[in-house]
């Protein structure tokens, strides 16, 4: 394959139409019509004297040969996105658009009350905050921070340890008054579980019930930390919640402490060339912050 002479947008809807599997998607985030994204990929293609794309009704899949250009075209972008930002003075300027992507509970509960502690401080930035199941791409640069669950070893990322925090095991007030007494593991028996729908189960740190002397199966599945936790504080059953989100609320009531203990760690991750980009910095430095201010709460397991 011939890679030399070639047309950086082509490379870019390239990227896109690979990260989207989709025409009309990738028109949309390029802000192109569908026909030019078409016609950009039949001149690379024609270019390359290869089929970049399996087309179905289905969408775009990389072919062989789209896998091999991928890395190459990845690295076009990210030496044209630096220069970019290094050249117009934007990668030490606290403005422009950040977008994170994080866990939904860590997102809905931990981050966005907070907020505008950073959009005040830094009026210029625009935040855009993602708390899905379906995680981005940090390698690819579909997102400029994120925090996980799973510690990555890609070499393009930079990647720091944000904080561990523990989850226990809640059930709501209505739902004790109306149930057997839960004193001991054995007590267990027989009640409702909240938990995750398995095939949306997208990290292997949330199969809490495998490190937990739990062993009953959930009888109500939910897809998300946040639906889980709406569910359980309006009496569906038990189930194992962070405590940023569940110690405080007075719907719940921790069960079993000492016996039913997680522990998991949330990493921040950045792209390894938006290291020295301000308002990456920022936001970086922000989340940093709130955990450190909020250590206590989150870790100290006498208090929680």
């Amino acid at each position: 394959m011939q890679v030399q002479n070639l047309n950086w947008d082509d490379l870019r809807v390239f990227l896109e139409v690979s990260r989207t599997q989709l025409l009309s998607k990738a028109a949309r985030r390029l802000k192109l019509d569908q026909t030019t994204v078409s016609r950009r990929l039949q001149r690379l293609e024609d270019k390359l004297s290869v089929h970049l794309f399996e087309r179905s009704r289905r969408g775009h899949k990389l072919t062989q040969a789209g896998c091999a250009l991928q890395p190459f075209a990845e690295q076009v972008e990210s030496a044209a996105l630096s220069a970019q930002e290094a050249l117009t003075g934007t990668d030490q300027a606290l403005s422009g658009m950040i977008r994170v992507n994080v866990a939904d509970g860590f997102g809905a509960h931990f981050i966005a009350p907070r907020l505008a502690g950073f959009t005040s401080r830094h009026p210029a930035i625009e935040v855009e905050l993602v708390s899905n199941l379906n995680f981005l791409n940090v390698s690819q640069r579909e997102t400029d921070i994120a925090v996980h669950l799973a510690q990555p070893t890609a070499d393009n990322l930079i990647v720091h340890k944000l904080t561990d925090y523990h989850l226990k095991l809640y059930a709501s007030k209505d739902y004790l008054a109306r149930s057997d007494m839960i004193a001991t593991p054995a007590d267990l028996s027989g009640h409702t579980f909240v938990g995750y729908i398995d095939d949306f189960i997208y990290a292997s740190e949330l199969r809490y019930m495998e490190d937990t002397i739990l062993n009953e199966p959930s009888r109500v599945r939910l897809s998300s930390t946040v639906a889980q936790y709406h569910a359980v504080r309006n009496g569906a059953g038990l189930c194992i919640l962070p405590k940023f989100m569940a110690h405080g609320d007075p719907a719940l009531v921790p069960l079993l402490e000492d016996a039913v203990l997680v522990t998991r760690t949330f990493w921040l991750i950045t792209p390894e060339d938006l290291k020295n980009v301000a308002r990456v910095q920022s936001f970086s430095n922000f989340l940093m912050e709130l955990c450190a201010a909020e250590k206590a709460r989150l870790l100290d397991a006498e208090r929680l």
